[in-house]
């Protein structure tokens, strides 16, 4: 899936145990924001470490809406924000010692509007069919009677 193509490529781009701690955190930030960019349609990915963004491309704080707490647990859940759907999944990953946490934001309104529609049309279906029964078994009845 998008999210394990995601985190895979970025923690082989940049797991080296020698590379200082600061120098890290920016190859990290580099290669996140390159990868983020390569998947930007429809997707907006943030990157934390210690609680701290160090990129965010989310139109909305993802950290204060998801809680995330050992790496190799992923979190997700959908919010409503200014009437339309978003999915918001996040993955705490470790790159030489260090742990960040990758969210990943997708607007799905559109799939659950098909799916508020389609739940309206079946459930026209089914009331639809119940009279048709109901007309069907009325003249059967005064046929047979």
């Amino acid at each position: 899936d998008l999210m394990n193509l995601f985190c895979t490529n970025l923690e082989s781009s940049v797991e080296n145990n020698s590379i200082y701690y600061m120098i890290k955190r920016t190859l990290v930030r580099y290669y996140f924001e390159s990868y983020a960019q390569l998947f930007s349609e429809n997707a907006y990915f943030s990157l934390t470490h210690n609680g701290d963004y160090l990129y965010n491309q989310c139109p909305y704080d993802p950290v204060s809406l998801l809680t995330v707490k050992y790496v190799g647990e992923d979190v997700s859940d959908t919010f409503q924000f200014d009437g339309r759907y978003f999915y918001i999944m996040a993955r705490p990953i470790d790159i030489g010692g260090n742990q960040y946490v990758v969210y990943l934001c997708t607007d799905v309104t559109s799939a659950y509007d098909r799916t508020v529609a389609l739940k309206k049309y079946s459930a026209l279906l089914v009331i639809l069919s119940a009279v048709l029964v109901l007309i069907v078994t009325s003249l059967l009845v005064r046929i047979c009677a």
